[in-house]
């Protein structure tokens, strides 16, 4: 007899207790994975179990807020492309201008 796979969907899986403990493993850093292992289901189940708890869930309160920024980045407009100013986030090698 073929055992029964368990799924995302099943009532008898995920109790609230349980959503809570991957809601809360998610919150330190958890990979899906490692929540899979932890919880002693699989990956996929976890993914899909994700999917159907809201994203609020899963957010992580930095204590800022756009109110908490100096007033000049508020209000400033986007940087183009390669400025100075930006060239950190998207390499690490020194910004140089050709010619």
């Amino acid at each position: 007899m073929k055992k029964r796979q368990q799924s995302a969907e099943d009532p008898n899986l995920w109790s609230p207790e349980r959503n809570q403990r991957l809601i809360a493993l998610r919150q330190q850093g958890l990979s899906w994975g490692e929540i899979a292992t932890a919880i002693g289901v699989s990956y996929w189940t976890v993914v899909e179990r994700k999917r159907r708890l809201p994203a609020s869930a899963f957010a992580v309160s930095t204590g800022a807020s756009a109110a908490d920024a100096p007033a000049q980045l508020r209000t400033a407009d986007p940087l183009p492309a390669g400025h100075p100013l930006s060239w950190g986030a998207i390499s690490d090698r020194p910004y140089h201008r050709d010619g």
